[in-house]
């Protein structure tokens, strides 16, 4: 990475907008962390699985959020999870130095039958508003 890349990562203000829907990998990655298939009934039951496991690490100590001020670590980014926009947004604000990597609460609300302005606006006011709750 170039110095000026890595200081626009490190410094820069705002949100990564990763479009990384990967709920085919879900079950793989609870099944790793001990919950198998079975276990659960249901895409909700599973992304109810899948949230608490991400609250539990987040919840840890290590992210007592040291680990943003560490000298090795240039952002520490957050998925939306699977929640809302507002309620992604609202999460993300709680937890400072934190910027958001959205991919469904960034999509919230588009549709092919969008007009192009209808579109941009939609998309406009989304990113406005995770920008908000990625600079507190």
């Amino acid at each position: 990475m170039n110095d000026e890349k890595m200081q626009k990562m490190a410094a820069g203000r705002g949100f990564i907008a990763a479009l990384d829907q990967s709920g085919g990998s879900t079950p793989k990655a609870q099944n790793m962390y001990g919950i198998p298939e079975e276990s659960y009934s249901g895409e909700d039951e599973m992304v109810d699985r899948i949230q608490e496991m991400r609250a539990r690490i987040g919840t840890s100590p290590g992210f007592a959020l040291p680990l943003v001020e560490h000298p090795k670590v240039l952002k520490v980014v957050a998925l939306s999870g699977g929640y809302n926009r507002d309620e992604a947004n609202a999460r993300l604000a709680r937890n400072h130095g934190i910027v958001a990597s959205f991919s469904r609460a960034l999509t919230e609300g588009l549709t092919a039958l969008h007009s192009d302005e209808e579109f941009n606006a939609q998309l406009d006011a989304s990113i406005e508003s995770i920008y908000r709750a990625s600079i507190t």
